[in-house]
């Protein structure tokens, strides 16, 4: 009787998750192994993936240009749901040796994924095949289920510290937008990860700090404002007293 193949589960609010999950297709693609990727809400230019094609790689992506979920109308939702449902059919359909499933867990928790077939292809895999999986909040299911949980934290990020100063050396206002408190779209309190980034986006001097999909799509709109004034307010007080 073959073994059961292992789950590996990469998950967090720290970057390198897709990093280690293309690390193991890379490790299995080395070792003579069919290797099948997914990747979910992802249809840009990635560096990575055109060598592992090359290497023997079956990669499911969406559409080059596709938007950021919070971006589109319900039409665009739904034709991009569609496309992941179809991309992850075609995938269980291929013989692989590990299947990995990039962005699962945003998938899931957008609900951009049929959630059952999701769940089939990583509970009801092939006997032998590994599977691995990446979230930024992983559903318990998949928790429950990992041979393998790593969680990934953000402990420290230089891209938002370097365009601060940059425009306070250039004497320009900046503001701080993108995805601020993108995990309240769906969970009714942040990450402890969006709360530090507000925190220090406003002792970095940030003239304003806007969301946007998390009040005009998002579940929990006003806990999502509340969060906001109080962080922020909490970081000017800081910033007086120091």
């Amino acid at each position: 009787m073959m073994e059961r193949g292992l789950l590996h589960l990469y998950w967090g609010d720290g970057k390198g998750k897709t990093t280690a999950a293309m690390g193991l297709a890379l490790r299995a693609l080395g070792s003579g192994k069919r290797v099948v990727i997914v990747q979910f809400l992802k249809g840009g230019k990635s560096g990575e993936i055109p060598l592992l094609e090359q290497l023997g790689a079956k990669v499911y992506r969406g559409k080059v240009g596709q938007k950021f979920v919070f971006q589109m109308n319900d039409a665009e939702k739904a034709a991009t749901r569609a496309l992941q449902n179809e991309n992850l059919r075609a995938a269980m359909a291929q013989p692989a040796d590990l299947l990995l499933l990039d962005e699962a867990g945003s998938a899931w928790e957008l609900d951009m994924v049929d959630k059952e077939l999701l769940q089939s292809a990583v509970l009801h895999r092939p006997d032998g095949q590994e599977c691995v999986l990446t979230a930024h909040a992983a559903p318990q299911w998949m928790l429950d289920a990992a041979d393998y949980s790593t969680e990934m934290k953000c402990c420290r990020h230089p891209y938002q510290k370097g365009i601060a100063a940059r425009c306070r050396t250039a004497g320009r206002s900046f503001f701080v937008v993108t995805q601020l408190l993108w995990s309240m779209e769906q969970r009714a309190v942040p990450t402890r990860a969006e709360v530090c980034d507000i925190y220090n986006a406003v002792l970095d001097g940030s003239d304003a700090l806007m969301l946007t999909g998390e009040t005009a799509a998002g579940r929990y709109p006003v806990q999502a404002m509340e969060y906001l004034v109080k962080t922020a307010r909490s970081a000017l007080s800081t910033g007086r007293a120091g």
